[in-house]
């Protein structure tokens, strides 16, 4: 059995959002979602506590030096689990095009 708990909260991503916004006005490409944001977001605070970037091994915690992010996405009808990896030695366009 692998410990493990539920965390829920309420954000306001108005900033992020206007940030989003900024971003995605100088790129001629592509653009920068809300969740590329998140993952980046994730990323930084596994780097400030690496405990959070960890996992048990039986008898010891491994704690990792790259960010991996494993995301679930649906579009309705199937659900995808992407794994992005190194997310947090990255840029921010590297990550959205993943």
């Amino acid at each position: 059995n692998v410990p493990h708990y539920y965390l829920t909260i309420d954000l306001n991503l108005d900033s992020l959002v206007e940030l989003r916004s900024s971003l995605n006005a100088t790129m001629k490409d592509g653009g920068i979602t809300v969740n590329d944001l998140l993952l980046k977001a994730a990323a930084a605070a596994m780097k400030t506590v690496p405990a959070a970037n960890a996992s048990w091994m039986g008898d010891f915690v491994r704690v990792y030096d790259s960010v991996d992010v494993n995301v679930v996405v649906g579009n309705g009808s199937a659900l995808y689990a992407p794994v992005i990896r190194d997310v947090g030695r990255r840029g921010l366009a590297a990550v959205s095009d993943d």
